[in-house]
């Protein structure tokens, strides 16, 4: 896996060790000219952005995130392979660069990564949603604007269907005043709200 910088620390931040933006873009620009000059080379990118992260670190302080930072840069890199590549965008975004892996296997990929972040108690890392786009290397999408573009509102789309769900799961939830309590979840519904 291709995270880490440990030759040029100027394209890394501190803690997470991950590559920065300027460097993702090279990396990018790159995948690209390969995949120019050899049809058979194909690469997708996943974004991912933990909604909230860079906010609760605003709030609650740097030392007190770190956690959350390690578990972000743990769920992130601990499915890749060596080719695979992750870097930090900034705030709370990050992008990998996958070759050779079709979009039909990063949305796998990134249904993983989701299931090991939602598996997290629920404290200040379990409380983050995450909103994942996906994009493939095409003739849509075949210069890093072109590829940015298509991943970014891959990304909203799904921030757009998880508020979309979780607005649907609220209005199906029944009112606090009408919620069972432990006493009324001995007994049947009919005998709790008759």
């Amino acid at each position: 896996m291709n995270t880490f910088s440990h030759s040029h620390p100027e394209n890394t931040p501190g803690l997470t060790k991950l590559w920065n933006r300027g460097y993702g873009t090279n990396r990018l620009d790159a995948e690209i000219g390969r995949a120019q000059s050899d049809p058979a080379h194909r690469f997708s990118l996943v974004l991912i952005q933990f909604d909230g992260l860079d906010s609760a670190t605003d709030q609650l302080g740097h030392i007190s995130t770190d956690s959350v930072w390690k578990r972000v840069l743990g769920v992130l890199t601990g499915d890749l392979g060596e080719k695979d590549f992750c870097c930090r965008l900034g705030g709370d975004e990050f992008l990998l660069i996958l070759p050779n892996r079709t979009e039909s296997e990063c949305r796998a990929l990134a249904e993983r990564l989701r299931r090991d972040w939602t598996s997290a108690p629920r404290t200040l890392e379990g409380s983050l949603e995450m909103s994942v786009g996906i994009a493939s290397y095409s003739e849509a999408a075949s210069t890093v604007k072109g590829m940015f573009c298509a991943v970014d509102e891959d990304m909203f789309a799904d921030k757009d269907r998880s508020q979309s769900l979780q607005a649907a799961a609220a209005a199906l939830a029944l009112p606090a005043m009408t919620r069972r309590t432990p006493a009324q979840a001995q007994r049947p519904l009919s005998q709790v709200f008759a």
